[in-house]
């Protein structure tokens, strides 16, 4: 057998390997996300992993952004208990980054006259560390806003 041929068929060997490596770490991240395992979640660490996420948390964040958007859609139609009862599916699956559905929930909240889960939510989203201050004096115009309703009201 000539050089080439051995070559042509370690290459053809490691890549093998590489590849069916491949398939076995989706296969125990799929495994770990079927059985609601943390660890298939938590491996995405900005600072230490420089934007390495696994794949089981990509298909996770998906799931959670397709829930975000069907809830989105029952918003948009004005249709608020609907929009309510999927943004609450949603912070159910986002057990790590609750912040959009939860802000999204307080606006319907809001619209749907839920004041006082509304104040709630937002009392939550003004709790996180890290809150840009544009969006902090947005959700404290609101809450004034809601407060100042409450009382013109009698609530």
């Amino acid at each position: 057998m000539n050089i080439v041929k051995k070559i042509f068929l370690i290459a053809i060997g490691i890549v093998t390997v590489f590849i069916l490596g491949l398939f076995a770490y989706m296969y125990v991240g799929f495994i770990q996300m079927e059985k609601g395992s943390d660890a298939a979640l938590k491996t995405f660490d900005p600072k230490t992993q420089a934007g390495k996420i696994s794949i089981a948390r990509r298909f996770e964040i998906q799931r959670i952004t397709n829930q975000e958007n069907i809830a989105w859609e029952y918003y948009k139609k004005a249709d608020y208990e609907m929009a309510i009862k999927e943004y609450k599916k949603t912070i159910e699956m986002s057990k790590y980054d609750q912040w959009v559905p939860r802000y999204r929930l307080s606006e319907v909240y809001e619209k749907a006259g839920y004041h006082d889960l509304a104040l709630q939510e937002i009392d939550w989203l003004l709790s996180r560390k890290g809150v840009d201050q544009k969006v902090v004096d947005e959700l404290l115009a609101r809450r004034e806003k809601i407060q100042n309703e409450g009382n013109k009201w009698g609530a």
